[in-house]
């Protein structure tokens, strides 16, 4: 399953919300990643996550797979609409 958004028409997100999104990834089995451009990092990782934020551009593409991707897709969709308002 994959989830592609687009974050912020003018600025990156906060490292804070990074963080957030690491510890939601970290509730579940499944697999998830998070790419940006070119650079994809597991989810779960601190080092790959902070290194993601640091990367360009403003759109995020997040991929499940595994048991529970129905609700690692929910949940992580309902986190990113609720940072995008």
């Amino acid at each position: 399953m994959s989830l592609k958004i687009f974050l912020f028409k003018k600025t990156d997100l906060p490292p804070w919300t990074w963080i957030d999104l690491l510890k939601l990834a970290r509730q579940f089995e499944c697999k998830i990643s998070f790419q940006k451009g070119k650079l994809m990092v597991d989810a779960k990782k601190l080092l790959g996550v902070i290194s993601l934020s640091r990367a360009s551009g403003k759109r995020i593409e997040i991929n499940i797979e595994g048991k529970d991707e129905k609700e690692a897709l929910n949940a992580l969709k309902n986190y990113t609409k609720k940072i995008r308002t």
